[in-house]
């Protein structure tokens, strides 16, 4: 379980660096109100770090879980594959009916989440069955 708790935190720290470079804008800071009352986009808004969005990476690092279960209790590894991606969306969606978020920041924060356990995981599975088959040698 501390794998899955390091692999975390992790992702959600490397969704957060890539949002404190990015440069992408927020849509409330896209739009503007003109002299009709309404509002225009101003798609020139360069206050950035909206890109990806950090509250859904805090649902969707549960996929972590996914990877740490897999193997072993593949009921537990797609509960905690559903409830990262539903956890994730919940989340997401709560930020982009706020203004904070358009859908794409969401579907990428995903993406980059599951990318990022799916190279943990390849890390460690090599690893971890390479030492096993060291194991069953000396025996």
């Amino acid at each position: 379980m501390a794998i899955c708790f390091l692999f975390s935190m992790l992702g959600s720290s490397i969704v957060g660096l890539i949002k404190s470079q990015s440069a992408h804008a927020c849509p409330w800071n896209m739009v503007h109100p003109n002299t009709l009352g309404s509002y225009i986009w101003d798609f020139s808004a360069k206050h950035g770090h909206c890109f990806p969005g950090g509250h859904a990476s805090a649902g969707f690092i549960l996929m972590t879980g996914y990877f740490v279960y897999r193997l072993e209790q593949p009921k537990r590894a797609y509960f905690y594959l559903f409830s990262g991606i539903l956890l994730g969306f919940m989340m997401g969606w709560a930020q982009m009916m706020r203004g904070a978020h358009f859908l794409s920041h969401n579907l990428w924060t995903g993406w980059v989440v599951w990318a990022i356990n799916i190279l943990f995981y390849a890390i460690c599975i090599h690893r971890f069955e390479f030492e096993k088959q060291v194991k069953q040698e000396l025996t």
